[in-house]
């Protein structure tokens, strides 16, 4: 009886041990990785990220309405949507005769046109995207 309560005491001992070990080694472990990584944000989040200075999308498809403060847009795969204007938006538009685009003054409100392929440009701007370019390409 007294060798098998010394071998069960032992076993646990045993037990003990390497569980304190493998603890101590996870700790060490992720030290060193810190350590070899310092500064580096873990997945990054597409928000108002301090490490990012500026964030930016494109939506290519067709504006189908707007009004002074929203554009009215759909894609390709007619997923619609409704893009808020910045307040220093510009619009570009291509002329096939002089095979160049010209760019509007600042929101010029009356360069916006409906029912016309365009690819818009986003910025993040106070949490929120919002249209800072419209390029009607067609």
């Amino acid at each position: 009886m007294q060798s098998k309560l010394k071998f069960i005491l032992l076993f646990v001992f045993v037990a003990l041990l390497f569980f304190v070990i493998g603890l101590n080694m996870n700790f060490i472990v992720q030290t060193i990785k810190q350590k070899a990584q310092p500064n580096m944000l873990e997945n990054p989040k597409a928000s108002n990220n301090p490490i990012f200075t500026r964030q930016s999308a494109t939506f290519e498809g067709t504006v189908l309405d707007f009004t002074d403060a929203y554009l009215d847009a759909k894609n390709s795969n007619n997923q619609k949507a409704r893009l808020p204007l910045s307040t220093a938006y510009k619009i570009r538009k291509y002329d096939p005769a002089i095979k160049q685009s010209t760019e509007s003054a600042s929101t010029d409100f009356r360069w916006l046109e409906a029912n016309r392929d365009a690819r818009i440009h986003l910025d993040l701007i106070n949490g929120e995207y919002q249209v800072v370019q419209i390029h009607y390409y067609k």
